[in-house]
This record gives structure tokens, sequence and C-alpha cells, in this order.
């Protein structure tokens, strides 16, 4: 066995059953997969314990399921037609030894395919590429400091075996990153982003860790509104979380609106809404 892959053998899955532990669905995403209506089904077990985890609710592949494989299958029946796409996302949808069975049972649906994924798995990830049409990859750090962040000595050769497999086999992917600044600093990021313009990446986004918008981004946001009781907010031209700004119901409606109660007008930066996508 490859020692780049000994960690994530202990995969979940029934023999001779394309099933997966399935931690959780939703229904419809217009972020999670660039240009198509998709769903997320979001599968549990991850080999590496980054501190920052989005999902860390679906790090233990033994949880009780959020849902049954077979109900996730009906609930694509009933969306043929109305959904483009389906995202495996996670967790670490490579800790699952019948990923690719899965992906393809899907496929057969008829709905194009996407994973979410940090390669810990080259091997399985090979396997399962001819049978997606986007990848959306996490890159933790620099790949010779990768132990730091995930607690797996080598994760970082994993991580670049298999990234240089998923520019090789010509999907459209995505490389991104989370920023934690007590993880990573301003000079390991550059350097990481030279790093991957040799490998030939050419879309690296790096998106804060969610409790620095709340933290660092957002309360002289609130104050300016609550207390200064301005008139107008303009909204940003970048994207958060890959959504762009300017159309975010959770920037505009839920968190400016709802809960700061703001009631007055909104506009867009120069050219932010013609230069959406």
């Amino acid at each position: 066995m490859s020692p780049l892959i000994a960690a994530t053998e202990t995969a979940i899955g029934t023999a001779g059953h394309p099933g997966l532990a399935v931690g959780g669905l939703t229904p419809l995403t217009t972020v999670d997969f660039p240009d198509r209506l998709a769903a997320v089904v979001f599968v549990q077990g991850c080999p590496w314990r980054c501190p920052y985890c989005h999902n860390p609710h679906l790090l233990d592949r033994n949880s009780p399921l959020g849902k049954a494989w077979d109900d996730v299958l009906d609930f694509l029946d009933a969306r043929v037609g109305w959904l483009d796409g389906v995202v495996f996302s996670g967790g670490e949808p490579l800790a699952q030894r019948n990923l690719a069975k899965a992906v393809a049972e899907v496929r057969g649906k008829g709905f194009e395919t996407a994973l979410h994924t940090a390669g810990p798995n080259p091997e399985r990830l090979s396997r399962v590429l001819p049978l997606l049409d986007w990848v959306g990859f996490d890159v933790k750090t620099a790949f010779v400091d990768y132990q730091r962040i995930t607690g797996v000595p080598r994760s970082g050769d994993a991580a670049r075996e298999s990234l240089s497999r998923l520019i090789a086999s010509g999907v459209p992917y995505e490389v991104r990153m989370t920023l934690d600044p007590s993880l990573t600093d301003g000079p390991t990021i550059r350097a990481l982003a030279a790093d991957l313009r040799g490998m030939g990446v050419r879309r690296f986004v790096v998106q804060p860790r969610r409790w620095l918008l709340w933290e660092t981004y957002l309360p002289a946001f609130k104050s300016l509104v609550q207390d200064a009781d301005v008139r107008e907010v303009m909204c940003a031209y970048q994207r958060l979380d890959d959504e762009p700004c300017c159309g975010s119901t959770r920037l505009l409606q839920k968190i400016l609106r709802d809960d700061w109660g703001f009631k007055y007008l909104v506009v867009s930066d120069c050219g932010a809404i013609t230069d959406f996508y």
C-alpha cells in the first residue's frame, strides 16, 4: 500500500454496494458548482483534522447518518430536469471507497458531477476524475508544512500528488484556501501561490475563515448601520465564499436588513452587477 493513502484506507462503504455515508444534503445551490444549479451531498469522514474545518460534525465517519444513500437517490430522481448537477462534498469524499460507484450512479441519472476535495488519496482521485465535470480543490498551506495543519505526516505529499493528477486530467477546477491568520501568514500564501503557478494552476482563491468575517470585517459596518444610521450602503465588488457580494442574500438580506434592521438604499460598486460571472 502506498504510504500516501495509508491513512485513508479505513474508508466507508458497504462492500458490493455503492452507498455512501451521507451526513447531509443541500437541495439547491448556485455557488458550489460554477454555472450550474446543483444539489450538494455532504459525505462523512475525513482523515485530517484541520483546526478551522467548516464542517467538523462530518469528520467522524461513525456519526449517525444524516440521510440514507437510497433517500438521496430518490430525491435526485425527483429533480431530473430541474437540477443540472450534483456536488460531492464533506467531510472528505475521497475517504469513501465507494465514491466512484456513487458518482457513476448519479451521472447515470443524467446529472453533471462535481467534487470538493483536499486530495488525501491520489489513487482514489484518479479513479473518480473521469466521472467529474468540475473539482474544487482545497489547499491548506505550503505542501511541506501540511502536517502542522492536518496532523497527518506526509499529507502534503498526498495533496500535491492529487493536485498534479487533477491538473493533468484536463477536468476544470479551482484551487482555494481558507485563510486563518493564526496559522498562515502573507509570505506563506505568496510562496504557495508561486508554487501553484509553477504547477500550472491559473485560478487560486483565498477565502477567510468564517470567524474572521464576524470578528474582523463586519463589526465596523454594523456600527455604521446601527450607530451612525447611514442611509446608503454600497455592496462590495468582490466575492464571499465564491458568491458575488452584490448578489448575496446572506450579506444584503439576512445580515444587513434582517439582523441589522437596515431599511434604506443599497447600491452596487461600479460595474459589479455586470461582472458577476
